[in-house]
């Protein structure tokens, strides 16, 4: 096959977005008779910027970029760092300025679906004479941005039945997390609505990363849905037999936290302990790594751990998953919205291969939950259950003084590596081509 992989996340980016259809491209191109392809734009202006996931894009891979045209990136340079708006629609403050306000304002009712629209009519135009040059027979759109899935849904307008579409959903479209922050008008919500609907009824697959994000497809268009998981990508994950090198207790967490997470009770519950327990407080470390809320920061000094706390800005992903193997706690934060049940973060999978105990804070029926389990060392803990959130942490902090290594060795985790999630994929693919092929014959 032919594969056109076409994503607005791509090394020099940074995060999750990016990991997903990087690890993804390299085990596929290593399946016998697949050669893919990768479209992206030829930009360094993200908020997330690694290098060093560079060195991991496979010489199999053919790379194509293009300029981009993005009026959130001339927002923000002239707005400067403290008006910037980030990922999530987080910002360096717990508020939003008049500068902001406007920003989020252009970005929710003018930019529909996103500020990134603009880079699909001239990608069309591109991509639509390279495929009949290159015989690519599989394209893959992948959102959010979601203003990507429109170039596909215009590609497969034009070369219908010539060519298969998969429309990859990493997050909801219409009723992503932070909707309520941008708050859009009843029009821009409609057409938004409206390409979403669009590109669920036109292309050919569609592959989602969890169950509850399924079903929030689902009620928008009935049709046939595959999920695709993110996961961990083994070339990466170090020897696990390494113990802190600080001799601290870390409570470890990687990533973004935005306003949306309301995790008030962990501070609290963090804090209590601090006070009840002498040796707890002497050795609590607690490690934020990553574009972390202003809110956030405010609220840590309201429970007075900003001298336990060390904020350390976006790392290098190599660096983020050592810190991951080193932590006594991984905290997995999942914002509290509308779709909280469906969101699985991709650290989730990085956190189980890591090994190491892991506290949840999120719906305790959701997916993510399922996925992490409900034992001594890993379980989903609701956002108000404080006396939880403390019994975890101190029973966990109790096997650390004991002398547990605190090493685990998740059995559902070879279900989420990067080398079988391709696999996967590419059978859902090879599925399809024999669907049509039956049909074609009849």
């Amino acid at each position: 096959m032919n594969i056109l992989i076409i994503t607005y996340y791509w090394p020099p980016a940074g995060g999750s977005g990016v990991q997903r259809w990087l690890y993804m491209a390299n085990h596929l191109a290593d399946i016998p008779g697949n050669s893919v392809t990768i479209y992206a734009p030829d930009t360094q202006d993200y908020q997330i910027l690694d290098g060093t996931l560079s060195k991991d894009i496979s010489p199999k891979l053919k790379i194509i970029k293009k300029p981009i045209w993005d009026p959130a990136h001339m927002y923000n340079k002239a707005a400067g760092e403290k008006n910037k708006i980030g990922l999530g629609m987080s910002t360096a403050s717990d508020k939003k300025s008049f500068i902001q306000k406007i920003g989020l304002w252009f970005r929710a009712n003018v930019f529909i679906p996103d500020s990134r629209v603009f880079w699909v009519k001239p990608s069309y135009k591109f991509l639509k004479k390279y495929i009949e040059q290159n015989n690519i027979d599989v394209i893959v759109t992948t959102g959010p941005p979601h203003s990507i899935h429109l170039i596909g849904l215009k590609l497969k307008q034009y070369f219908d039945n010539k060519l298969i579409w998969v429309a990859d959903f990493r997050d909801p479209w219409s009723e992503i997390y932070f909707i309520e922050t941008l708050n859009p008008s009843k029009y821009s919500l409609k057409k938004t609505k409206y390409y979403e609907k669009s590109v669920l009824q036109s292309a050919d697959i569609v592959t989602t990363v969890s169950n509850s994000l399924l079903k929030i497809l689902n009620k928008i268009h009935n049709r046939e849905y595959y999920i695709v998981e993110n996961g961990f990508e083994h070339s990466i994950i170090q020897n696990q037999e390494k113990q802190n090198s600080d001799n601290y207790f870390n409570i470890v967490y990687t990533g973004i936290l935005s306003p949306k997470s309301d995790i008030d009770n962990l501070w609290e519950a963090i804090s209590i302990l601090a006070k009840e327990n002498d040796t707890f407080s002497n050795y609590l470390k607690i490690k934020l790594i990553g574009n972390i809320d202003g809110s956030i920061v405010n609220d840590i000094k309201k429970y007075n751990l900003d001298k336990y706390t060390e904020i350390i800005s976006s790392v290098p992903h190599a660096e983020a998953i050592n810190a991951q193997q080193e932590a006594s706690i991984l905290l997995l934060i999942i914002p509290r919205s509308a779709s909280a049940k469906s969101i699985i973060t991709g650290k989730i999978f990085e956190y189980l291969a890591a090994g190491r105990p892991i506290l949840g804070i999120g719906p305790t029926d959701g997916d993510a939950a399922m996925i992490l389990g409900n034992s001594d060392y890993a379980k989903m803990i609701d956002w108000d259950d404080i006396e939880g959130i403390k019994e975890f942490i101190l029973s966990i902090y109790q096997k650390y003084i004991n002398g547990d290594k605190l090493l685990i060795n998740y059995p559902q985790k070879e279900i989420y590596s990067r080398e079988n999630l391709a696999k996967k994929f590419h059978t859902i693919l090879e599925n399809y081509k024999k669907q049509i092929n039956n049909h074609s014959n009849i």
